[in-house]
């Protein structure tokens, strides 16, 4: 019998034990951006506890958190999912999505418990592209199935990076919804924006980001050598027929 497909919205085979997750539907996405390394919920504002961030960013990044957890305090339907691997040699084997999990932790889920038992992390991905398709790969691992919906929380400036990601994977475009959360300011801003316009040309030369510039950057953010697996570890090629074409 001919090997079966895997679509989005179609069933996958094998579901959770952990009843919070078997009912989730919908997929929220915190993308990381560092390493937080603080050990009380005061820190998560100072630049000096997150390893591999920019100055004056860090209040930025703990929003982003706070957005996600926000969002799934409204659904119980929904799985929080924060998105970022083992990705600065200086933090050591500890994930940007293990750290944001801490960090929300510190802060007590925003008083809201319900949220804790509905998140989770994906501790591989090494760039943007990696947190969308990584993060799915977690969903189904969790529920068995494909989300129905995808929320991504991050940069306001970033949302069409996500959305030509989500095309080169095969996800339908209504299926992802982007909130930008902020964006950086000042002169950090424009040269954000310009940055973005190089990757964006790269991703369209790459759009799956195996070649070029893009390959070598996903090869500087894995110094312990844990990204490359997660193909394998998350089945993507069952999930996203399109990785088998570049």
């Amino acid at each position: 019998m001919a090997e079966k497909t895997a679509m989005l919205g179609s069933s996958i085979v094998g579901t959770s034990s952990v009843k919070n997750y078997k009912d989730a539907k919908y997929l929220l996405i915190v993308p990381g951006h560092a390493v937080y390394v603080g050990r009380e919920a005061a820190s998560a504002h100072l630049d000096d506890y997150w390893i591999g961030g920019f100055k004056g960013e860090a209040k930025f990044y703990t929003e982003h958190a706070f957005a996600g957890i926000s969002e799934a305090g409204k659904d119980e339907k929904s799985i929080l999912i924060f998105s970022g691997g083992q990705t600065r040699e200086k933090a050591g084997p500890f994930s940007e999505a293990q750290s944001y999990w801490a960090l929300s932790d510190q802060h007590l889920w925003l008083t809201m418990d319900r949220v804790k038992g509905r998140a989770t992390t994906e501790d591989f991905a090494r760039d943007s592209l990696e947190n969308l398709a990584f993060s799915v790969g977690r969903f189904v691992q969790l529920t068995g199935e494909m989300p129905y919906t995808i929320v991504i929380f991050g940069w306001v400036f970033k949302e069409e990076r996500y959305r030509r990601h989500a095309e080169a994977l095969g996800i339908e475009q209504w299926r992802l919804h982007y909130y930008g959360v902020n964006n950086p300011e000042g002169e950090a801003l424009a040269m954000a924006k310009k940055g973005e316009i190089k990757t964006l040309a790269d991703f369209e030369a790459s759009p799956l980001g195996r070649v070029g510039i893009l390959a070598q950057k996903r090869e500087q953010r894995d110094p312990f050598l844990r990204g490359s697996g997660a193909y394998r570890y998350y089945q993507l090629e069952k999930l996203f027929p399109l990785l088998r074409f570049q």
